[in-house]
């Protein structure tokens, strides 16, 4: 033997100096994909009482259950799995958390450089696999003794965990070198033994903090836009859950201001105390239905882009209006017309604003027209829902909101559920925490993520989602045994594909529907995926059954199935309705 030592012991130490870097780090949460090159990882990772395993056996789905836990924590979250094929799986998940921030510390296990691009199994080229979405790459290359290495990889999973947080939080990679054999074996030789209280020095050695100040970005433009403003909207986009800062500190800005306030419910300013703020919920169907007659002269515009297709189309109608956005951590206006992008620290942004900003001398006369108008929108919307004689996705979302306790979180799938809940559920008071995917937009991931958030927060929640997304994401039920809170994943049973109804191409290309939605492809039993998984399920079709089955699985340990039974063509029957009913209020 020479004088490195066994190979098993060099890999055992240098797994131990990543688990313990990770520790140190601030990383206390793993989820885990089984497989065998990763194997020394695991090991070293188990033996670390602080951290918390979650074993998810698809990749695809763990990736979405970590990014749900990052989401609902704002903590970094890392994923491990074996080489080959399996980290490609995590392709969709870090997309997602590097366009909505969230941090994710990717560890990939590969195999030794001597097994590439030579036909060896289970290997394909992992280097850089995760191209320009993630904040930070490193081949971490093969275990080495020297002391100068050691401190290497010490630092490289320290600086990895830190720019998942930092300057702009969100996933990072890690690829990690095994050799066989794979399994560790404690220190026996003289060499392996110096080897142990070598790694032993490096890991007594602090580790180094990086954090970057907060930096405010200059405001003085934005402050002298507002103070002049007569005529203020602030409208607020998907905004992260756990920033209280930013929203106390858009609250004080309306407050301030005297602003009109359209909060999305993504924005985590809809189901909160707004007392003293003049709330615009129903902006998005004013905008529908008309709206060009009475401009606001500047928008203070938070968050990312809205969701609101409404709105997009106004914007884009009106790039003479002031717009100044701010609270985002990248290049949020695609339209281009921005008059001024505040970038940097959110929270730290929108409280210098509020700081700066005076009282408004306000025309009051146009403030009072607004609020009137959304006056009449929820008379239309609240006659609608009262008058609908079947199940509704309105009447869907508003169960699902008003059944959550106070503090609950809520998360939304994209298409139609989002723009249902907008544009049905208005604002209250039981401070719910809003998840959603809104970085790519994607429906994938989505049962996954819900059940990742509800790993991280232990507290009662709900998935609101449209039933391809359920098919899109169900081995994701696979991993619901690990969910202990209540958790109602409620599906909007409308044959799929309905958010294509609302689009031009049912206009344009009716015939072409069919590729499109799924009406006519029959209805999965959804019975039958809850019984595989042993969850809790209900069918409704009626909104008492549904306020029942939500009141059941909100007290109910685990996941259950709510399958809502709603007409194929509603949502676009219901806003059809809705609209004409404004305008007659508006003659």
């Amino acid at each position: 033997m020479n004088d490195l030592g066994a190979p098993a012991t060099l890999l055992g130490e240098w797994a131990r100096i990543v688990a313990s870097s990770l520790v140190e780090s601030g990383v206390r949460e793993v989820v885990i994909s089984p497989g065998s090159r990763s194997t020394p990882f695991v090991i070293a990772i188990s033996a670390r009482e602080e951290v918390r395993i979650v074993d998810v056996l698809d990749e695809r789905s763990a990736a979405f259950v970590a990014l749900g836990m990052a989401r609902a924590s704002a903590r970094p979250v890392a994923l491990l799995c074996t080489s080959g094929t399996a980290p490609a799986h995590w392709y969709p998940a870090i997309i997602e958390a590097s366009l909505s921030d969230i941090p994710l510390v990717c560890l990939s296990a590969d195999r030794p450089f001597e097994h590439a691009h030579c036909g060896a199994a289970q290997t394909i080229d992992q280097i850089a696999l995760f191209g320009s979405h993630v904040r930070f790459f490193a081949e971490v290359g093969a275990p080495d003794p020297t002391e100068s290495a050691l401190f290497g990889l010490r630092r490289t999973v320290a600086q990895a965990v830190a720019r998942s947080r930092d300057p702009r939080p969100g996933p990072v990679h890690l690829n990690l070198r095994a050799r066989k054999p794979l399994e560790p074996r404690a220190p026996e030789t003289s060499s392996e033994l110096a080897l142990r209280a070598r790694v032993d020095r490096v890991l007594a050695t602090p580790l180094t903090r990086a954090a970057s100040c907060d930096v405010v970005p200059a405001i003085d433009e934005a402050v002298a836009l507002l103070a002049r403003a007569r005529r203020p909207w602030i409208v607020a986009g998907p905004m992260p859950a756990h920033d209280r800062a930013a929203r106390d500190a858009t609250l004080a800005i309306a407050r301030t201001t005297g602003a009109p306030l359209f909060a999305e419910s993504t924005s985590q300013l809809r189901f909160t105390a707004r007392d003293r703020v003049v709330a615009l919920d129903a902006l998005d169907l004013a905008l529908r239905v008309g709206g060009d007659d009475d401009l606001p002269d500047v928008i203070l515009q938070l968050g990312a882009t809205p969701t609101s297709g409404a709105y997009e189309r106004f914007v884009a109608r009106h790039p003479e209006i002031a717009r100044i956005v701010a609270g985002a951590s990248d290049w949020t206006d695609p339209h281009g017309s921005a008059r001024v992008m505040l970038l940097g620290d959110r929270g730290a942004t929108l409280r210098a604003l509020s700081s700066a900003l005076p009282v408004l001398e306000l025309d009051t006369a146009w403030k009072e027209r607004w609020a009137m108008r959304d006056r009449r929108a929820w008379h239309a919307i609240e006659a609608h829902v009262e008058q609908s004689a079947v199940l509704g996705e309105g009447t869907v979302a508003r169960a699902t909101v008003r059944a959550l306790p106070r503090g609950a979180y809520l998360s939304i799938g994209n298409s139609l559920p989002i723009r249902t809940i907008d544009r049905y559920v208005r604002g209250g008071e039981n401070d719910l925490a809003v998840l959603c995917q809104r970085g790519a937009n994607g429906i994938d991931g989505l049962v996954s993520g819900a059940i990742g958030a509800s790993i991280a927060t232990g507290t009662p929640g709900a998935l609101m989602l449209g039933d391809l997304s359920l098919l899109h994401d169900l081995g994701g039920l696979a991993s619901a045994r690990l969910v202990s809170a209540p958790l109602a994943i409620v599906v909007v049973q409308n044959a799929g594909g309905r958010i294509f109804e609302q689009l031009p191409v049912a206009s344009v290309a009716p015939w072409a529907m069919t590729h499109f939605t799924h009406e006519d492809q029959g209805r999965p039993d959804l019975a039958h995926a809850a019984a595989l998984f042993g969850l809790g399920f209900a069918r409704v079709s009626d909104a008492p059954s549904l306020h029942a089955a939500l009141e059941r699985a909100l007290v109910h340990e685990g996941v259950t199935i709510i399958e809502a039974i709603v007409p194929p063509h509603g949502a676009r029957e219901a806003d059809a309705d809705v609209e004409r009913r404004l305008r007659e209020l508006e003659a």
